[in-house]
């Protein structure tokens, strides 16, 4: 009797030193810092089952970070904001509605959520304090504007600097941004950096095409549409001429390029059709139509050849 007693006392007692930490697992061993506890040797998960409803999507067994987020880290600079969601809330939904409230928030530079336990446990999220972002395989976060994709910037850009005030958050710096490139025709985007460059420089990139890269530290809204995936993009035949009020006010650049094309068609002199999805095509209501199969390079047009030229033998 007295060994089942000692035998009890000591499994109460191990279970009493596992250190609980609030970011979705228990560490033996004692204390550790933050983002530390993530070797399998160290760690045991804990079974929470989600809070809300929808709070966990299993993918693989892994819960899935919302489309925005960064998977697998978090901000060590954080403090935490509970209650910014409802009980029925899915992950994304927490995230969405932490990243409006950060917006008006002056410490706040991003937003982490946890899609296993912790969000649906506080109705909450975790408010970065700076752009500093560290390994944790549970967590997911953004750093970037609810307007912009994470992660990707424009290779086909120019910089833009002094455009925003030392006070502004990059939302609002991105948002002058996106006021400027309206007034530019060869803009189709912007670009922003959370970590220091947009701070620093007060500024922004300006996309010259609606082309995106990977990149793992910019955020970018595209606010002109990408060319029409029949046409060839970042091309124009220098050999053409301008055929105007083809299309109506309510045609997309897609709608125009099809009324091109059949007017194309008609003509033994055309052999394509270039359409300017910024603002040339929307503001003449109409197409260039080429007169040769030549194309160069002109960033911001799309063109789409219509006869093939074949080489003498």
């Amino acid at each position: 009797m007295f060994r089942s007693m000692t035998s009890t006392l000591v499994i109460a007692w191990c279970l009493a030193s596992a250190h609980a930490v609030d970011d979705g697992s228990v560490c033996s061993g004692g204390t550790s810092a933050p983002g530390e506890c993530i070797g399998a040797d160290s760690m045991v998960q804990v079974q929470h089952r989600p809070h809300k409803t929808g709070a966990v999507a299993k993918h693989g067994g892994k819960a899935e970070c919302p489309p925005q987020t960064r998977e697998a880290v978090w901000c060590p600079d954080h403090y935490d904001k509970p209650n910014v969601c409802n009980e029925t809330d899915s992950t994304a939904s927490c995230l969405a509605k932490g990243m409006q409230l950060c917006e008006s928030t002056s410490d706040c530079l991003g937003v982490g959520v946890h899609p296993g336990w912790w969000t649906g446990k506080y109705n909450g999220v975790k408010f970065c304090t700076s752009a500093t972002l560290a390994a944790k395989p549970d967590w997911c976060t953004s750093l970037c504007p609810l307007q912009s994709q994470t992660g990707v910037w424009c290779p086909d850009h120019y910089d833009e600097e002094n455009i925003c005030d030392d006070s502004d958050s990059t939302s609002e710096c991105l948002a002058k941004g996106k006021q400027l490139c309206d007034t530019k025709p060869d803009c189709f985007g912007v670009g922003v950096h959370p970590g220091w460059w947009t701070g620093a420089k007060n500024g922004v990139k300006l996309c010259n095409s609606a082309t995106l890269v990977p990149k793992d530290d910019w955020c970018t809204a595209i606010t002109k549409p990408p060319c029409p995936s029949e046409t060839q993009t970042g091309v124009w035949c220098p050999e053409h001429y301008d055929v105007t009020n083809i299309c109506n006010e309510t045609d997309s650049t897609s709608d125009c390029l099809v009324k091109g094309v059949d007017l194309c068609e008609t003509k033994s002199d055309c052999f394509g059709v270039g359409v300017h999805p910024g603002w040339w095509t929307k503001e003449e209501s109409g197409v260039k139509i080429c007169t040769s199969a030549t194309l160069v390079d002109k960033v911001d047009w799309c063109t789409k050849i219509t006869t093939v030229v074949y080489g003498s033998a």
